[in-house]
Formats: structure tokens, C-alpha cells, sequence
């Protein structure tokens, strides 16, 4: 008598067989989804911190809109000035000053001087763009 004659052996062999096969498959799922937990929809909690970030992002782009507005509006003031000057020497006046590392002009770097401030940054809106939304 054979293995392969005995109907019994046969149908145990195939059942442990397919048990290993789709056991491993079974065993690296599981491994998967431990590692790959699901996702789970933001809670009330988190759509208020989302809300909250974007309404401080509106705001930033407001003031930045506002100030862009008021610095066009202070160059179209001074444009009357700059078309105005009396002569070419009077007219590097109400140019931009030169840059500091040309060698024809050496301007103290005091000098200098940006017509605005730089903007603070409001508290918290910047953290949205590193994952945490505090």
C-alpha cells in the first residue's frame, strides 16, 4: 500500500498543507495590520484644532493682503516723486539704496533700513504645517 493510495493520507496531507499555506498568509496579515493600524476618522476635537488653524492661516493671508495693499499704495505715492526729480544725481535719492558689496557705493549696512517691520508670526498657525495641530 502507497501514500498516495490511501485516500485518508492524501486528504490530511492536503488539509495540513493548506492550514501551513494559508496559516503564513494569515500570520503576515495580522503582522501587516498591527504595523498598519487603520485609519480613523478625525474626532469633533480634532475638526475644532482643524478649523482653528485654518481661520488663523485666513487671517495671516488677510494682514498680508493688507499690508501688500498699503506698501503698492506707498510706492504709487512716491512715484509722482521719483518722475519729479529735478535731475539724474537728484534721482538716486528716491531710488532703492545700492547694494552693500558693490564696489562703487560703500553703504554702512545701519543704513539700510526695511520700510516695514518683518510680521510676527500668530501664535499656533505655523504648526499645522508640522503635523501637530496645537
Amino acid at each position: 500500500m502507497r501514500f498516495i493510495d490511501d485516500h485518508l493520507f492524501a486528504t490530511l496531507t492536503a488539509v495540513g498543507a493548506s492550514l501551513l499555506v494559508f496559516g503564513v498568509f494569515d500570520l503576515a496579515w495580522r503582522r501587516w495590520r498591527e504595523s498598519h493600524p487603520r485609519r480613523r476618522p478625525p474626532s469633533r476635537k480634532d475638526w475644532r484644532r482643524i478649523r482653528a488653524v485654518e481661520e488663523r492661516l485666513r487671517a495671516a493671508h488677510v494682514i498680508a493682503r493688507v499690508r501688500a495693499e498699503a506698501a503698492s499704495a506707498e510706492v504709487e505715492a512716491e512715484a509722482p516723486a521719483r518722475r519729479e526729480s529735478p535731475s539724474r544725481r537728484r534721482a538716486a535719492q528716491y531710488s532703492a539704496p545700492p547694494i552693500p558689496s558693490s564696489r562703487t557705493v560703500a553703504v554702512d549696512s545701519t543704513q539700510i533700513r526695511l520700510s516695514t517691520p518683518v510680521p510676527a508670526v500668530p501664535a499656533g498657525w505655523v504648526h499645522a504645517f508640522s503635523g501637530s495641530l496645537t
